[in-house]
């Protein structure tokens, strides 16, 4: 297509990446663009009918160790039908059923093979016209990946374009994609590269926000190789201890290419060593994102608490535990730390300041390959509720009063989609879960049309199966991580744009797709209400708890929201703004997010 300058560019980077770096065959990488060679006689150029023939006639015998990964650089589009189609050389717009090839066709030829990754650098942004409303490009690619065992990686978020760079002669996330290949073969490690690299090209560029999206399918490929691992093994290490020893060892040098492989090696001969595995996994991932964060000078989605908080905090302390000297931190043991950016803007929502941060987090399994991501949040003291001069100020935000907040772990975003399923089918406590009640589709966007009450039996759930205990955030604990040091409407200042978080929109978005506080914590303004324990008080804080617990009331009916959501206009999506409703309601905007006292293993 006369607009896409790169396609062809980014189709020949990954098949040189293939089989010069990954240890594909020659001959068993085929590529299709307008100048390239015929195979066996057959056309090779990307026309739909030469892409089905190629689809159905080169493909070779299934094989249980055999990788397979389907490329696609250039433009999708949705049909009147909602299905989603690649548009080929000779593709029409207004046929796109008749002349585009369907992506049902793909992924029915692949289906065969074991372990296929599907890889489309391509727009998201379209809507259908027809067919099922507000269906987006995308989704019912999703939806086949899962019913057919294929993982997915899209260049982007539902939305969401995806942008050629012209500096670097290619897509921002096919150059990104190789970056990462050539550093991490486990799916995960990659994910984190790919949410942390892509936003930081683009912001690097000037282009508008660009977040890739990974679904691992089954769940647990998240956690295996998504290429086939070329032995790393180094000098003197023949045996399983050598091998971990040689893995740390480069970890501590430096040497993250090999780290990872070297972990993805364990995890791939020596199953019984997961958890091992994936904890190197993820340190290497952490690394590298601190790494790029603090040389690019750029963006990371990839969040954590910041050591250094904004430069408008109004807080009296804001600290990790003392250690003294020679003590280890006892949480070293289950915490990975990340790196993110952290952003201030001024009133007219133009970014002033932008510093690195790094927070730390464990991850609960909840099956299948999800996972929950806890964020460790310091203690302090913060000055809760808004100043009577706020703009947009309501009189239940006041006084103004200072609370004091132990440590505490707080999911990193709302809990999403997937992760609400997976403990909706854990054994009941009190009451049972709708395992799908939202209303917006996606996995990774957050649950919503759930009760208080629903929220309660999800977090008891959850405390039953696992090792530490879950409930709902008190509203001081909520607006205490939500301002993350800082005293403004909002944390990353005095105003909202929609670079910024979402809301007053058509519908939610995937977690994670703007950047974090200082603590580390996404979301936190819009996409979705959050529910906290408290009852709802007379409007006023006069009388509320001083030490961060929650109010509640035996005579009060209703309970807090905070947060603001995608339905909201700015004024309700501020730290200080709460609302109240009955716990039994269920709305399209309201989901959650938890929180847990200190693990029971330390």
């Amino acid at each position: 297509n006369q607009n896409l300058r790169f396609a062809t560019a980014d189709a020949e980077a990954m098949r040189s990446f293939l089989i010069e770096q990954a240890g594909f065959a020659t001959e068993n990488v085929l590529l299709c663009t307008d100048d390239s060679e015929p195979i066996d006689g057959m056309r090779t150029q990307p026309s739909r009918s030469n892409l089905r023939r190629l689809l159905l006639s080169k493909l070779p015998p299934a094989s249980a160790v055999d990788h397979f990964w389907f490329f696609f650089s250039g433009h999708g589009v949705i049909g009147q039908d909602s299905h989603d189609y690649l548009m080929t050389c000779d593709a029409l717009p207004e046929d796109v059923e008749e002349t585009a090839l369907e992506v049902d066709f793909v992924v029915k030829q692949l289906r065969q093979y074991p372990n296929v990754v599907l890889v489309l650098d391509a727009c998201r942004n379209q809507l259908s016209t027809g067919g099922k409303s507000g269906a987006g490009i995308g989704d019912r690619t999703q939806t086949l990946a899962k019913q057919n065992g294929i993982t997915t990686i899209f260049s982007c978020s539902r939305g969401q374009q995806s942008f050629e760079i012209e500096a670097l002669g290619q897509g921002a996330f096919t150059h990104a994609l190789i970056e990462g290949l050539q550093q991490h073969r486990i799916l995960e490690g990659l994910d984190l590269f790919l949410r942390d690299r892509v936003p930081q090209l683009t912001l690097q560029h000037r282009c508008p926000r660009q977040v890739p999206l990974v679904i691992p399918e089954p769940g647990e490929k998240y956690r295996q190789p998504v290429l086939p691992v070329i032995p790393a093994w180094v000098d003197g290490a023949s045996s399983l201890k050598d091998l971990k020893q040689s893995a740390s060892d480069a970890e501590a040098k430096g040497e993250f290419a090999l780290a990872d492989r070297l972990y993805a090696q364990v995890l791939q001969e020596f199953p019984a060593e997961v958890s091992w595995a994936l904890a190197g996994v993820r340190r290497v991932a952490g690394a590298r994102s601190a790494g790029s964060a603090g040389t690019a000078g750029t963006e990371s989605v990839v969040g954590d608490s910041s050591g250094d908080l904004h430069s408008n905090r109004s807080v009296e302390a804001v600290t990790e535990p003392e250690v003294q000297p020679g003590e280890a931190d006892p949480d070293d043991a289950i915490l990975q730390t990340f790196s993110f950016e952290v952003v201030t803007v001024d009133g007219q929502g133009q970014e002033v300041e932008r510093k690195p941060g790094t927070a730390r987090s464990f991850f609960e399994e909840l099956g299948g390959g999800i996972v929950l991501e806890m964020v460790r949040i310091p203690g302090g003291k913060f000055f809760m509720g808004s100043p009577e001069d706020e703009e947009g100020r309501y009189k239940n935000e006041g006084p103004q009063h200072w609370v004091t907040v132990p440590d505490f772990y707080m999911g990193k975003y709302p809990v999403t989609q997937e992760q609400w399923a997976a403990v909706a089918r854990l054994p009941k406590v009190e009451r049972k879960l709708d395992e799908s009640p939202s209303y917006c589709d996606g996995n990774t966007h957050p649950v919503e049309k759930v009760s208080w009450d629903d929220a309660g039996e999800f977090c008891a759930r959850l405390s039953q199966t696992m090792d530490h205990t879950y409930r709902l955030p008190s509203e001081a604990e909520w607006e205490y991580a939500c301002r993350a040091g800082t005293q403004t409407p909002f944390h990353f200042g005095p105003t909202i744009t929609q670079d910024l978080a979402i809301y007053n929109s058509p519908s939610t978005t995937d977690v994670g797709s703007f950047l974090p506080n200082a603590f580390g914590l996404c979301d936190m303004h819009g996409n979705v209400w959050e529910w906290c324990q408290d009852s709802y008080h007379k409007e006023t804080y006069e009388g509320a708890p001083t030490e961060g617990e929650a109010w509640v009331e035996q005579n009060s009916e209703l309970r807090i929201l905070r947060g603001g959501s995608w339905y909201n206009y700015p004024r309700n999506c501020r730290s200080a703004f709460r609302v109240d409703f009955y716990p039994a309601y269920r709305n399209g905007s309201i989901g959650f997010r938890v929180m847990c006292v200190l693990p029971r293993t330390l």
